[in-house]
């Protein structure tokens, strides 16, 4: 049951790294996991919590919560084309980055208007019961954090980790990956 994993950011990239790897002569047997951060993540949950994919919230789905929150806001008048990415974005760096709430300051617009659409964000996941791809990581190390045998089963399972890209994970990925 234990193999290798290889992480990378998009199914893309999985795919691509997979389609590199098995063209190697007498691989195409070899046990390898390749997946992204969140698809690598998501079998955690689904297997020790539950989580279904219709709970989670993809990125188009976020962006257009977040359209929808501006514009209760009327707050999207005037700003360029890509100021609901950009919101999402920090949305997501803010959720992943370990940062305190109280003392975050806003890079894409006013710090008031950003701490009231995150609040209200975070309020229609739960409302909704779904988890965004910030919550699954959240989720992941909090629950490798308070079960330490179910860390134990996954760091069996998981006996080498090769994450590409590695310069570009977040403090939370780190963390989870630390642990595993």
């Amino acid at each position: 049951d234990a193999l290798p994993i290889l992480i990378t950011f998009t199914r893309a990239a999985a795919e691509e790294m997979k389609s590199r790897f098995l063209a190697f002569p007498g691989e195409a047997d070899a046990p390898v996991y390749f997946a992204t951060f969140h698809a690598a993540f998501y079998r955690i949950l689904r297997r020790e919590e539950g989580l279904q994919a219709g709970s989670v919230l993809g990125q188009a789905q976020r962006e257009a919560w977040v359209r929808e929150l501006l514009q209760a806001e009327q707050a999207e008048e005037g700003r360029e084309v890509d100021f609901v990415s950009d919101l999402a974005a920090e949305l997501s760096a803010f959720k992943a980055g370990r940062i305190d709430a109280a003392s975050y300051q806003a890079r894409c617009c006013d710090t008031v208007l950003f701490k009231r659409i995150a609040a209200e964000y975070e309020e229609r996941l739960q409302l909704s019961g779904k988890v965004d791809f910030d919550d699954m990581l959240i989720r992941t190390k909090k629950l490798l954090t308070e079960k330490p045998e179910v860390l134990s089963l996954w760091q069996k399972r998981y006996p080498y980790i090769l994450v590409d890209e590695f310069q570009d994970i977040n403090h939370l990925q780190y963390d989870i990956l630390r642990m595993l």
